[in-house]
């Protein structure tokens, strides 16, 4: 009879310690997925600091603040390890701020979808993409050459891709295929 108990004793503790293995290996993986996600690139050292070479995100974005701010702040956080250039980080942000947006608000009209950023490191510059699967856009319908000085005269749309535009060294925006659309720009940095 106690040889028994001992065993069935036994057999709970090696259920319960399984059990436990089996949730830490499970809340491990699920913080590597999620470190392997926020900062999937490459890396440099410089001065002591780690600085990001590429940053590539891919993510299903909804309409609401939430899903949008958690995307925006990583974005952020690889823009901070992109680059020391202060000018550089404002325009960077700027520009992610508001073509993730943009893909959510015209590509997907306002509900969600998936959005593709990549960030790239170039001795001068710095490469964003931004896709997305959505309506599409035709660029010949947007005026980003608009002449700044005349506001008034302007529509009301289309203001944040033309100044975007304006403090890229290159804008281009293309069809995503098979679907949507595809930004790429180059914002330069101080070497």
């Amino acid at each position: 009879m106690e040889t028994q108990l001992l065993e069935s004793t036994s057999d709970k503790f090696i259920f319960i310690l399984k059990g436990i293995l089996q949730k830490t290996a499970n809340n491990i993986h699920e913080n590597f997925l999620y470190l392997e996600n926020m900062l999937r690139g490459d890396y440099i050292y410089t001065e002591d600091k780690m600085q990001l070479l590429n940053y590539n995100l891919e993510a299903q974005i909804s309409f609401e603040s939430d899903s949008i701010e958690k995307i925006l702040a990583l974005c952020e956080e690889a823009i901070e390890s992109l680059t020391f250039d202060e000018s550089a980080r404002f325009k960077l942000k700027s520009a992610i701020h508001e073509l993730v947006v943009n893909c959510i608000e015209h590509g997907y009209n306002k509900s969600s979808g998936v959005v593709t950023i990549t960030f790239k490191k170039h001795s001068d510059s710095i490469f964003i993409e931004i896709c997305d699967e959505g309506e599409g856009l035709d660029p010949s319908l947007l005026d980003t050459d608009r002449d700044i000085e005349n506001i008034e005269a302007a529509t009301p749309r289309g203001w944040g891709l033309m100044i975007i535009s304006k403090f890229a060294r290159e804008f281009r925006i293309t069809s995503n295929t098979p679907r949507g659309t595809r930004i790429s720009l180059y914002i330069p940095t101080q070497a």
